[in-house]
């Protein structure tokens, strides 16, 4: 069996809406799964878009792997016109009890638990940053603790860099290419997440980012 979240957006100003789904299974890794993750297309202008993030991937269909640690999956959202925009969460119910799923606005720094409230409204312009919102999948151990997820993690694409730091601290990030010339390089807030435009030619690079003690480094193929 697998725990399956569909996420519905709507908005106030036209018919048009999307769908994005989010499940863990047994079988599922961490990165495209062939047989049941599907990669986002995008649609109509003026509709509305959603899709997570993993690495240097979107999604509109996107299953873990059972989680180890909590985890953060970035839910990227684009206004296709300015309106008031309505999210309703189904499936919550299909997830173990000992995983709390909660959904985080960046924008507006309102934590929604999904237990207790299945809808979210906001309003969105065609000009707001697509890293609108996190869902976060907290995971409660036996002792009724939360079990921390990794301090950070590394997410490119479309020439947009994301960092999501769960330290609370300061830091940097920078990309390196193979030479080891430094590209760009910008400052890290204590907010969970840090994102970033870039513009990078095809080749590889090293991205490192540091908050407090922790550092993470990932190698990114720019096609």
């Amino acid at each position: 069996t697998s725990n399956l979240l569909v996420i519905n957006v709507t908005n106030d100003a036209n018919t048009f809406s999307d769908k994005n789904k989010v499940g863990i299974r047994q079988d599922a890794s961490m990165d495209y799964d062939l047989e049941f993750d599907s990669h986002k297309l995008f649609g109509w202008e003026t509709a509305p878009q959603l899709w997570t993030a993993m690495g240097s991937e979107i999604f509109s269909t996107n299953y873990l792997s059972p989680l180890q640690t909590s985890y953060s999956l970035p839910l990227n959202f684009h206004a296709g016109v300015n309106s008031t925009y309505h999210l309703n969460f189904d499936g919550i119910s299909s997830f173990d009890a000992n995983i709390e799923i909660v959904l985080e606005d960046v924008i507006s720094n309102t934590l929604v638990e999904l237990s207790t409230q299945n809808n979210y409204s906001f309003t969105a312009t065609t000009n707001d940053i697509s890293e609108r919102f996190i869902l976060q999948f907290n995971l409660i151990n036996e002792n009724n603790e939360l079990v921390q997820e990794e301090s950070i993690r590394i997410l490119y694409y479309d020439n947009s860099v994301s960092i999501i730091n769960t330290t609370g601290n300061e830091g940097r990030v920078s990309i390196f290419d193979l030479s080891g010339k430094e590209i760009f390089s910008n400052n890290l807030t204590g907010e969970k997440l840090n994102s970033f435009s870039v513009n990078l030619s095809s080749g590889v690079y090293l991205i490192k980012a540091n908050a407090g003690t922790e550092l993470n480094t990932t190698k990114i193929f720019i096609h």
